[in-house]
């Protein structure tokens, strides 16, 4: 077995590694000939390539990074089948948009979509998806029709129906073929990402090394399986609806067309161009290079998704505005210009309809924007503002109303790569630098370490839960009678109320990693009734400490500008007011401050005695 498998996979290589040697080869060749021609952007194009054939090549061990970015996972989307339920939203939400434009018919998309997700859906067997299934695959290569398969699929069809199916079947047969051929069945990003050799559940060789790493393997293996089979879902339903819908446009939507064995590879080749354009790649080699290796393979982690959705919307959106010079013939710019406009409208109905004005492409950057140019500490956010002007359902989404569960922080598509971090809007730079390099990672470190502060602080449950993957934590909670939140229903470390009225539908959704939308919005809504509370005192201490200080030094002209921003506080913060006594005590306070200053340093006047005494003896 070990053999057999480490020779099979080094002849592989050393075939596919003479393929990158011959391309680079090439590549070097015509740049020196054409770099006196060449402009920034195709020098760049050519280093890049340079670089990422040496990255197949070579491909760095990275264990210390990939150990991290496998313990990230386990603990935070690993178990947890609300992360393989959003990820089932990317067809929806992303996919038929994109086909409906590209193709200029939404019910042709919809009706491609719906077929191939039958299709690939039917292929399910042994906890896998596979539209491989379908074919049976001699010793030559060649695929044939598995008669079986095919008869449970057509059972109850009309014979014409059967016919229109086997023909169907046949002209994917070449689909399949070099998608087997090319890794895009078997393989899935994420088991790339986390570099695991095989699947869980399978047979076949584990990874070699010592016992924690082939352990690690095991649980991260059994843990993404439902993401694994969600993404995979995803990328075949892709494929088959957009080579579908390719073949309709070649042969102009005739019943019967006989296609060429080119135009079914023409065919191919857009359906694989478009599931790349809408689902990324299946390998880390086609992912961001930033992402690939190192420390940054961390920091990144998940941020791969954001970088393709954002450079698909990103390239429509440009085409939509500018329109495009792919083709001097104007009738084909118009008809991509128009191609563009469509997928940009879609993506942002789609989105409204899923997550609301909260997950439309363009909303996050704009409310940050807005919260760091136009709002200060002291007034809501601009997701507060937002929000109390449309309401809930218009804010964050239908799904969410329907399904009484926040869906929409999951599936929105904005704020995929830089997220302000909404539980420290205090944070320093170096938590925030902390906060975007350590990635899923630190946070993994940091949720464990609560988890033994817990512990040692005697409250056993909520340790336990913190320390435990959040996929399996979210399960625990919701066990009715036994859970902490169906006991008790959403409580502070105090045992104070926030969300106690949960429902059997809401522990529900918990167990699968969804929480409740009413313990949302009020979680979301006191944090920043918290952070403006917090402003406005951190802003009335500041105006008080400045007082005292410049009557202390006798500064009149320092006392002027106190008084004005007092009186400037107490109009636009009337609940906050200060007042006379407000002065009076503060004063107080600061001089009974400076009266235990010792050195620099406020002491306690038992410190200071005992501090005497050391100095001085009894």
């Amino acid at each position: 077995q070990t053999k057999g498998y480490d020779l099979g996979r080094q002849i592989v290589r050393i075939q596919n590694t003479k393929k990158v040697n011959d391309l680079e080869s090439k590549l070097i060749e015509d740049y020196k000939v054409k770099r006196g021609s060449l402009g920034s952007k195709e020098v760049g194009l050519y280093q890049e390539l340079m670089q990422r054939a040496s990255f197949i090549r070579n491909p760095p061990a990275d264990l210390l990074w990939q150990t991290l970015n496998q313990g990230a996972f386990v603990y935070t989307i690993g178990f947890n089948a609300s992360s393989a339920i959003v990820n089932l939203s990317q067809i929806p939400l992303f996919t038929l948009p994109y086909l409906a434009g590209e193709y200029q018919n939404t019910t042709a998309a919809t009706a491609a979509i719906t077929k191939a997700s039958g299709i690939v859906g039917s292929s399910f067997n042994k906890l896998d998806v596979g539209i491989d299934g379908y074919y049976n695959v001699d010793a030559a290569g060649n695929y044939s029709i598995n008669e079986n398969k095919f008869k449970e699929r057509t059972e109850g069809m009309s014979s014409q129906e059967v016919k229109k199916e086997r023909q169907e079947l046949l002209n994917m047969s070449v689909l399949v073929k070099r998608a087997a051929d090319e890794g895009q069945l078997t393989k899935s990003f994420l088991m790339d990402e986390l570099s695991l050799q095989k699947e869980a559940f399978k047979a076949g060789r584990e990874r070699s090394g010592n016992l924690f790493r082939q352990t690690l393997d095991k649980i991260t293996g059994i843990s993404a399986a439902g993401f694994n089979i969600a993404e995979r879902f995803n990328r075949q339903t892709t494929m088959v609806a957009s080579y579908n819908l390719e073949l309709d446009r070649i042969s102009k939507g005739k019943e019967g067309f006989s296609f060429t064995e080119e135009q079914l590879n023409e065919a191919a080749d857009k359906a694989f161009y478009i599931t790349q354009e809408t689902n990324g790649g299946a390998f880390r080699e086609v992912g961001p290079r930033l992402s690939q290796q190192g420390w940054k393979r961390v920091a990144l982690m998940y941020k791969t998704y954001g970088f393709r959705m954002y450079q698909t919307m990103i390239k429509s959106g440009i085409r939509a505005v500018k329109g495009t010079t792919f083709s001097t013939d104007p009738k084909e710019n118009a008809r991509l210009r128009s191609v563009a406009i469509r997928q940009v409208v879609g993506w942002h109905l789609s989105s409204l309809f899923f997550a609301g004005v909260f997950g439309m492409p363009l909303y996050g950057a704009v409310t940050m924007a807005v919260d760091l140019l136009l709002l200060d500490d002291e007034e809501d956010d601009a997701d507060t503002m937002v929000r109390k002007y449309l309401t809930e359902l218009p804010f964050k989404g239908v799904v969410n109303q329907i399904t009484n569960a926040d869906i929409a922080s999951r599936v929105r598509l904005t704020g995929l790569i830089i997220q302000s971090n909404k539980y420290n809007a205090n944070a320093s730079a170096e938590e925030t630098i902390g906060f975007y390099i350590g990635g899923p990672a630190l946070s993994t470190a940091k949720r464990f370490g609560r988890g033994v502060e817990n512990l040692l602080d005697g409250e056993i449950e909520r340790g336990i839960e913190s320390m435990l993957p959040a996929g399996i934590a979210n399960f625990i909670k919701a066990i009715p009678g036994a859970g902490r939140v169906a006991r008790e229903g959403y409580t502070t470390r105090r045992g104070d109320p926030i969300y106690d009225d949960v429902t059997a539908g809401e522990l529900a959704g918990q167990m699968f990693g969804f929480a409740p939308l009413e313990y949302t919005r009020r979680i979301e809504e006191n944090m920043n009734a918290k952070n403006v509370e917090g402003a406005i005192k951190d802003k009335k201490s500041k105006i008080l400490r400045q007082l005292y200080i410049s009557i202390r030094s006798n500064n009149s002209s320092d006392k002027a500008d106190a008084l004005a921003d007092m009186r400037k506080f107490n109009k636009r913060h009337p609940r906050y007011a200060i007042l006379p006594k407000t002065v009076e005590r503060s004063m107080k306070a600061h001089q009974r401050t400076s009266a235990t200053m010792h050195n620099g340093v406020v002491l306690s006047p038992a410190a200071l005695s005992a501090l005497r005494v050391d100095r001085e003896g009894y």
